[in-house]
């Protein structure tokens, strides 16, 4: 999972930039108690030590959005409304490797904003439907304005899950997801 080191880090960075409200949010795909995830990792305590708000996207109130990209044969997406709302939506997940995907990174990382209470655990119609459109559709309909991946630690080998720890000891960020992605699969 990403270091809550350095999802505390972007947050105390956006509150120096004038950002008035700050959400911190996930909806884990293989857990469906997300807050067991958050205090696993350590985040629990840091959340409340700067006051920030963690909100579990997989049971978040949704609004139904025209699918801008139609590869998938869905003519709505359900987004969850936090998602929706933000004026700047950040994408900050661990650099790994993905048996579909290759790898996940900032633009697959949307497949697990979409809820859970849906998609389901794990969101298995856009696995089932095709991967790489769901993609390609997530990133078309809403993009996340900014990519943070965190490379610290990655993984290497049988992921999301199984992988094994490496240490790239980098930050790959911009506000152009495919070529943060890009640069980090290198």
């Amino acid at each position: 999972v990403t270091n809550p080191a350095v999802v505390i880090a972007v947050a105390e960075a956006l509150r120096r930039r004038g950002a008035a409200k700050i959400i911190v949010a996930d909806g884990p795909a293989l857990q469906r108690d997300a807050w067991q995830i958050v205090d696993a990792v350590g985040l629990t305590q840091l959340l409340a030590a700067d006051a920030l708000e963690f909100v579990d996207l997989n049971l978040a109130n949704v609004h139904a959005t025209p699918n801008a990209g139609q590869r998938l044969g869905m003519p709505v997406l359900y987004y969850p409304e936090p998602l929706l709302q933000a004026d700047v939506f950040i994408s900050i997940p661990k650099m790994k490797v993905h048996h579909w995907a290759g790898v996940t990174l900032s633009m697959k990382s949307l497949i697990g904003t979409m809820p859970g209470k849906i998609y389901g655990w794990p969101r298995n119609i856009f696995h089932l439907r095709d991967f790489n459109k769901a993609v390609l559709d997530l990133n078309l309909t809403r993009a996340c304005d900014y990519a943070i991946v965190d490379g610290i630690v990655g993984m290497q080998g049988d992921g999301p899950v199984r992988g094994t720890p490496i240490e790239p000891g980098v930050i790959v960020m911009g506000d152009n997801p495919p070529a943060v992605d890009a640069t980090a699969a290198r």
